[in-house]
């Protein structure tokens, strides 16, 4: 529906102003488009932060459970970086990565 009402745009344009207009309206509107849409993302992006971060600042409950959980998969993880067999040590691009140190 909005390549519609782009192609109206730029047929009424032409009508009254001349075919130059109205090709710069048909380049003009779709660009013009996504910006809009890039921006309407990050605003809302931005509002789901802003409610997360007042979120965990009222609830004291859920940041302790939060910060349980975080504790929690840090000590599975070094857990499993104990347990697990040493990497291979492979060549590479740049001296001294991948190399004991």
């Amino acid at each position: 529906i909005f390549v519609l009402w782009m192609l109206l745009l730029a047929l009424l344009t032409g009508l009254l102003v001349g075919s130059g207009w109205a090709l710069l309206t048909i380049v003009v509107l779709p660009v013009l488009a996504f910006a809009t849409l890039a921006i309407t993302e990050r605003w809302s992006d931005a509002w789901t932060d802003i409610r997360r971060f007042f979120l965990l600042r009222r609830s004291d409950d859920l940041l302790r459970e939060l910060r349980d959980t975080q504790r929690a998969l840090a000590l599975r993880l070094e857990e499993v970086r104990e347990n697990s067999p040493p990497l291979p040590l492979l060549g590479a691009a740049r001296p001294g990565i991948g190399k004991p140190g």
